[in-house]
Order: C-alpha cells, then sequence, then structure tokens
C-alpha cells in the first residue's frame, strides 16, 4: 500500500513538474528569443484609458477579447512582461485543460501541455494576435464552467449551456464554437456513459446546433456582420503559406476534440486495469515507464520536440528586419547600424533606416559603402503589410527631419487615418503645430496622449512647456527645424534631386538636405554633379573631405583625365586616399579582362569603398543584383 501510495504521489508530481519545465522555456524564449517589444512594434495596439475607448468595443461580438488584447499587448512594449502576460495565458490552458479532461473521465499528465508549444509557435509570428490565446482560454474557462457545474436536470442544464454560450460568444466571439464541441463531447459521451439514455445524446447534438445557430443569429440580426466573420472572428488567422502557423493554430484548437473524445470514452471495468504488456520489448518498455528514469527521460523528450517546434518555426530574418526597423523608430542608431550589419541584404524600407541612422551617427558620407545595396525584391510575406502600414509614418517622420513642415504633417494625418492613434504619430503631430504657431492644437493632441498607459508624462511635462512658452523657444529639436523651414511652399517629391536642391535654396546650412543630395549623386553614378555642387560643402564645418566624396573626385579626376579644375574649397584629399586608390587601380589592371576575378580580388580589401561600388553597381555583399544604374561614361 505505501508503494502504491507513493507511486501516486510521484505520479501526481509529473504534470506540475513537466508545466514548469514548459512554461518557463516558453517564457525564456519569448523573451530573449521572440522578444515581446518587436511583437508590440509589429502590431501596432491602440488603447486609450477611458470609458470611451472601452465603449468602442462593445458593439461587435468579441470586443472585450479584443479590449484585453489592446490592453494586454501594451505589456509587450516594456519586453519581460510580455513575455510573462503570454507564459500566464498558457499556464490558465494548462491548467483548464487538465481539469477538463479529468472531469471528462481521465487524467492526463502530457495533453495538458500541447497547447504551450502551439502557442509558442503562434508567438514565433509577430502579426499573430493575442486573442487567439485569449479566446482560447476564455472557451477552455467556459467549459471547465459548465462541466463541473451544469445541473443534472436536463432544462436547467440546457439553459446553462446556451446563457454561457450567448455569453462567451459575445465576449470572445469564434472561440464559443470550441466550447459547444466540447460540451457536446461531453453530453455524448461522459453524462452519456452515466446516464445511457437517447435523450441525454440528443442533447449533445443539439449543443452542436445551438453552437452554430449563435453565430448565425448575430450575423443576421444583431450585429449585422458578415456570416463568416461572425463565425471566425478571434479564431486564429494565418496565411495558408505559413504552414507551421497553420498547422499551430490548427492544432490548438483541434487536438481538444479528440482529446476529450479520449478522456469521455466509456470503458469496461476490465479495460480499466492496465493490460499485461506481451514480447520482451513490452515489458522492458513498460518497466521503464514505472520507473523515477523513464518517466523523466519521456518528460525530457517532450520537452525536446517542443523547443525544437518552436525554434525551428522562428524567422531570423524577419526577426532581424522587425528589430532593424524597431530600432529606427526609436531613434537607436548604432544598434540599427549593427542588425544592418547582420542581414546580407537589405530591402527600400530598411536601406531608408540605415541611411538615417548613418546621417545621425555622422558617417552617411563614410560608411555608406560598407553596407548592402544590393536590394532584395523578396520581403517576408507577413512584412508586407507591415511595411504598407508604417510607410506613411516613416515618409512623415523624414519630411520632418529635413524640415518640410506642412507635407510632414499632411503625412501624419495620412498615417494616422491608417494606423490609428499611435504616439510617435501623435507627438510629430504635436510638435508640427508648435512649429506653426499652433499650440492650442497641439494641446488637442496632448489631450490623446494623456490616455495611453507609457507617454502621459510626455504630454504631461509638454504641456507644462506649452503653458510657458508656447513656441518652445528653448526647445533644441524645435529650434533646429524652425531653423531649416522653408519660407515658401512647393511640391517636390518626396525623396529626389529636386526636394534636395529645394531644400538648400531655402536653407543652404541644411547639412541633411546637402548629404542626400550628395548620396543621391554618388548612387547614381553621377560624378559630374558632385562636382558642381561641392561648394556647398564651405557652409557646413566639415574637418576634412567626407571619404566617399575624397573617393568619388579621384575617380572623377582619373575619368577626366584631371581636364576639369576641382576646387575643394580649403579642403585636400589625404594621402592615405590617394594611395588606396592607386592600390585599388592596380589590382584592378591585373585582372582588367576577367570583371568575375577583378570582383573577387577587390570585394576584401576595397568592397567598402566608392570606387568598388561604381565600377561594379554595388557592394559586394548580398546575393541578388542591384537595379540598373544609369551609367556615367565607361570604366577600365
Amino acid at each position: 500500500m505505501a508503494d502504491t501510495g507513493s507511486a501516486r504521489r510521484k505520479r501526481s508530481l509529473r504534470l506540475p513538474v513537466l508545466a514548469a519545465a514548459v512554461l518557463a522555456l516558453f517564457f525564456l524564449h519569448v523573451w530573449t528569443q521572440v522578444d515581446p517589444r518587436l511583437i508590440h512594434h509589429r502590431q501596432q495596439p491602440v488603447y486609450l484609458l477611458g470609458w470611451e475607448f472601452f465603449a468602442e468595443h462593445l458593439d461587435r461580438p468579441g470586443g472585450l477579447v479584443e479590449y484585453a488584447w489592446a490592453f494586454l499587448t501594451q505589456l509587450h512594449w516594456v519586453g519581460w512582461p510580455g513575455a510573462a502576460v503570454l507564459a500566464a495565458l498558457a499556464g490558465c490552458a494548462v491548467l483548464l485543460t487538465h481539469a477538463l479532461l479529468a472531469k471528462m473521465g481521465r487524467r492526463a499528465d502530457v495533453l495538458p501541455v500541447v497547447p504551450v508549444v502551439c502557442l509558442a509557435v503562434l508567438a514565433n509570428r509577430y502579426e499573430h494576435p493575442m486573442t487567439t490565446s485569449i479566446g482560447f482560454v476564455a472557451a477552455l474557462a467556459t467549459t471547465n464552467l459548465y462541466v463541473w457545474t451544469a445541473p443534472r436536470r436536463l432544462g436547467p442544464r440546457v439553459l446553462l449551456f446556451v446563457v454561457l454560450a450567448m455569453v462567451l460568444y459575445y465576449a470572445a466571439g469564434g472561440p464559443m464554437l470550441l466550447y459547444a464541441a466540447l460540451a457536446a463531447i461531453h453530453e455524448l459521451l461522459a453524462v452519456g456513459r452515466e446516464s445511457p439514455t437517447k435523450g441525454r445524446r440528443l442533447v449533445g447534438l443539439a449543443y452542436l446546433a445551438v453552437g452554430a445557430a449563435v453565430p448565425w443569429a448575430a450575423s443576421a440580426w444583431l450585429f449585422i456582420i458578415p456570416p463568416l466573420e461572425a463565425f471566425a472572428r478571434n479564431l486564429p488567422s494565418v496565411m495558408v503559406w505559413d504552414i507551421a502557423s497553420l498547422a499551430a493554430a490548427v492544432c490548438l484548437y483541434a487536438f481538444l476534440l479528440p482529446a476529450a473524445v479520449w478522456a469521455a470514452w466509456p470503458r469496461k471495468a476490465a479495460d480499466v486495469q492496465e493490460a499485461a504488456p506481451k514480447g520482451g520489448v513490452g515489458r522492458a518498455l513498460a518497466c521503464l515507464r514505472r520507473t523515477a528514469l523513464g518517466r523523466a527521460t519521456a518528460s525530457l523528450a517532450l520537452v525536446a520536440v517542443g523547443a525544437a517546434a518552436a525554434w525551428a518555426s522562428l524567422d531570423g530574418r524577419e526577426r532581424s528586419l522587425l528589430y532593424l526597423d524597431y530600432c529606427v523608430a526609436h531613434g537607436r542608431w548604432e544598434e540599427t547600424l549593427a542588425e544592418a550589419r547582420r542581414l546580407q541584404t537589405l530591402n527600400a524600407n530598411t536601406l531608408q533606416g540605415v541611411a538615417r541612422a548613418l546621417y545621425h551617427t555622422g558617417r552617411l558620407l563614410e560608411e555608406t559603402f560598407a553596407f548592402s545595396h544590393r536590394m532584395s525584391r523578396q520581403v517576408p510575406p507577413a512584412l508586407h503589410l507591415f511595411y504598407e502600414d508604417v510607410k506613411f509614418d516613416r515618409i512623415s517622420d523624414n519630411l520632418l527631419a529635413f524640415g518640410r513642415v506642412n507635407e510632414a504633417e499632411h503625412i501624419a494625418h495620412e498615417a494616422l487615418e491608417m494606423m490609428g492613434e499611435q504616439p510617435p504619430v501623435l507627438k510629430r503631430l504635436v510638435l508640427v503645430n508648435v512649429l506653426k504657431g499652433k499650440p492650442e492644437a497641439a494641446k488637442r493632441f496632448l489631450g490623446v496622449l494623456d490616455k495611453t498607459l507609457w507617454h502621459r508624462e510626455w504630454a504631461a511635462q509638454c504641456r507644462r512647456k506649452l503653458d510657458a512658452d508656447p513656441s518652445l523657444s528653448t526647445d533644441a529639436r524645435i529650434r533646429h527645424v524652425r531653423h531649416l523651414m522653408p519660407t515658401a511652399d512647393r511640391i517636390v517629391p518626396v525623396d529626389s534631386e529636386e526636394a534636395y536642391l529645394y531644400l538648400l535654396q531655402a536653407n543652404p546650412s541644411n547639412q541633411m538636405a546637402f548629404e542626400y543630395l550628395m548620396l543621391h549623386y554618388l548612387l547614381t553614378r553621377r560624378l559630374d554633379r558632385v562636382i558642381d555642387h561641392l561648394g556647398r560643402i564651405r557652409h557646413f564645418n566639415y574637418s576634412r573631405l567626407p571619404r566617399h566624396l575624397e573617393e568619388a573626385i579621384l575617380h572623377h579626376i582619373n575619368k577626366t583625365k584631371g581636364r576639369r579644375p576641382i576646387d575643394l574649397h580649403g579642403h585636400r584629399i589625404r594621402p592615405e586616399t590617394v594611395q588606396q586608390y592607386q592600390a585599388f587601380r592596380v589590382l584592378l589592371r591585373t585582372h582588367r579582362h576577367d570583371p568575375a576575378r577583378a570582383r573577387d580580388a577587390l570585394k576584401d580589401e576595397f568592397g567598402h569603398t566608392y570606387w568598388f561600388f561604381y565600377l561594379f553597381a554595388g557592394t559586394p555583399f548580398g546575393q541578388t543584383p542591384p537595379p540598373p544604374i544609369q551609367q556615367e561614361g565607361a570604366d577600365e
């Protein structure tokens, strides 16, 4: 008897130990590998304090779960608290699954952990909202409430099911279907086992009909929404191309149905006793399963399989691109450049971010060609919509940095329409209205920021400054942008030679416009235009000529055989740059008839130079060819 009691105690500890290990790994995976801050950055959830924002979620099924998602996802902005929230939801799923299967007839040590693996795979998909986890837990909690508290009398039992179904559907939407299916299985098998009457089992079939009728009635009469949306709201939404997420989403909801059937399936008394294993192998496995070592080995194997699934389904390139964009959005320029160095190819969105980081660290005309300029047209599919959503926000931010305040305001309102009341956009509109002498309009946007969780203090400080000085004349950023503002409006393309010349005409000391203009000429290999506008450098306090300009001037002198005198406006080309160019030309001349071999010979020592870019129409980083670039004469 003592041995039997000890075995039962050890068995009772197996699930808590296994669940604790899996949930700890889940938390560490989400915190350190996925990074909740990137989930927040990708999903851009809007959450405002107050009744008005809450009331907006009361006019549709699933609105309460979506409100909970908007609130809880704000914790992702901090980092580890977001991982803790996801781990807590996963832990609730484990406990509720265990309780449900136990009530239906069997205790399980392994099956309750399955949702954690599925949720880990879904967490790897940054676009996947937490509504999946919240809705799943809500459905499990409602099912447990039903199976543990349902009256034995048929009338009150059915009434309880219908009331819970309607409440759950209003709160969570589509996950109510899981509740209806599990309750039906419970009635058909578990309750049917205790009271095997035809009427009891017909109740289970009626539950399925009610489960389908509730969303249909909501779409037709109550909320007037499309039928598909009425059934699928807050269910996992993944694209068919994403096999891992699709499998995890299906498994998360579908595995409970066969598990519930297994737990509730009627068994004869003789079947309850474990059958004696046959054969030597069977007896050996049975013996191993009864030992602590065997149980530990099985648990470790399950943990290893789950960890492998979570690790293999994380898209490293998508994470890197998101992290780079996150660093750009938060002005973390050194981290932006560090992440860009790890990427083999960039896309148009990341190239803009790298250029801004190089400018703000004073290296735009020094190190641009040390980064990939080979454009990857293969953006991860999950990021296509993200880049489309944040496009106006990024354009508006760039325009404000250049001093184009009116255009920045216009595009910021477009971003507000696309993305909702995002704090970065609201802050930009505050600055824009201050720059335009409209402090009262700025305060209206501060009023919205007052309702956010993480930007209320910024809004309060800004309001105090506005009350003391409506023009914020002592604010460094305001003074800088005000100094750059053109005095006359002119419609020009956002990123073009014409735009930069317009800004320099309005303010010759606009250093950002000058460097972007020079970079534009370098990328299009128009060295004559570099020389034409080199005189603008006298408006800036460069201690020496930027390296890429030195390289371009030397290459232009060589191409034109020095026929055109070049005024360096008090600067000179450093001797070491001249020596490097001579070494470049000697090595190039050695392989002049074999471009492929010349590229291989030059890329290690000169791949970061403008000469390499000019000659081969790209840097040696990355694998895809660059788009066609206008030529400026022949080269050796």
